[in-house]
């Protein structure tokens, strides 16, 4: 597991510390193909150079999808240190602006460890923003990655939004630990079940719900070989 530096947590989050460590270990596994680090920092810095960036103290606005640019831009935010607003590509029109408003409404300028803006209900049923710093971020994957004990070699199907916590933590984690992040299609039971197999996927998250919805349509179903953990979380599990 990767030891984060305590004066330097930004380095757990670098694409281009985790591409100079793991020139060509796993960073993406896709259905066109393995993307590596060294690849993935390449791309995130063209990426990085063509981001207009927020006013100060203000978060970038960008939806939160599982596909390739878009994970690439995650990272090539998070290597400019510029804090983003990640919103789901489910909201609507209305949500979204509503979002955005939201957090322009926050008062105090971030600060210049933000790294992320995202919107959580919380205990109360009310969404509102929550500012997650980079060394949050980090502290947060090494303890986690410790606990589950995370290796290089793990692969973890992204199957939950980013904008979500859920979603959020499988990349940062996974960067932290120089492992694999695999993206998959949209949601469903089988193509879950599937990719799981297809993509050598060695952790996996879901909801409560999600695996409930598994189990109805595969109840014999069995874990393939590389498969040794599955988180679940955000609600109470019957």
């Amino acid at each position: 597991t990767y030891t984060i530096d305590p004066e330097h947590p930004e380095r757990a989050l670098s694409i281009t510390e985790a591409a100079r460590e793991r020139p060509d270990g796993l960073c993406l596994r896709t259905s066109e193909g393995d993307i590596s680090f060294s690849e993935a920092a390449r791309r995130a810095a063209l990426i990085k150079r063509t981001l207009t960036p927020p006013p100060a103290g203000r978060p970038y606005v960008m939806q939160a999808r599982t596909d390739v640019e878009s994970i690439l831009t995650f990272y090539a935010l998070l290597e400019a240190q510029v804090p983003m607003l990640l919103l789901s590509p489910k909201l609507t029109e209305a949500e979204t602006r509503a979002y955005v408003e939201a957090a322009q409404r926050i008062d105090e300028p971030l600060e210049a460890d933000a790294a992320v803006v995202i919107f959580t209900s919380g205990t109360t049923g009310a969404s509102k923003p929550a500012i997650l710093s980079r060394r949050t971020l980090a502290a947060n994957a090494l303890a986690v990655s410790r606990h589950i004990a995370m290796t290089e070699d793990d692969v973890w199907l992204l199957s939950l939004s980013p904008a979500r916590v859920g979603g959020l933590g499988i990349l940062t984690r996974s960067l932290a630990c120089r492992s694999g992040v695999a993206l998959g299609a949209k949601y469903s039971a089988q193509g879950f079940v599937s990719e799981l197999s297809d993509m050598h996927v060695t952790i996996a998250s879901l909801v409560p719900a999600m695996v409930i919805d598994v189990l109805e349509h595969f109840p014999q179903w069995q874990p393939p070989r590389d498969f040794r953990l599955l988180l679940v979380g955000g609600s109470a599990c019957p």
